[in-house]
């Protein structure tokens, strides 16, 4: 298990950036007609969303 420390302000800019990437990822399979692609943006899809379901919410200290 990895447990990383961030302030509260790396915590916000690393929460922008999954989200922008989850924006990207969803933008790309919309627009994919490639059906093993698409299925593997999906499935990375899925990771990055529990990993940001991983990530504390701001101002709140992980446990």
């Amino acid at each position: 298990m990895i447990q990383l420390d961030f302030t509260t302000e790396e915590e916000q800019h690393l929460r922008e950036e999954v989200k922008k990437r989850l924006a990207d990822l969803e933008h790309e399979i919309a627009h994919t007609e490639a059906l093993n692609f698409k299925d593997m943006l999906k499935r990375r899809r899925e990771v990055i969303k529990k990993l940001l379901d991983k990530l504390p919410d701001l101002g709140t200290p992980a446990t």
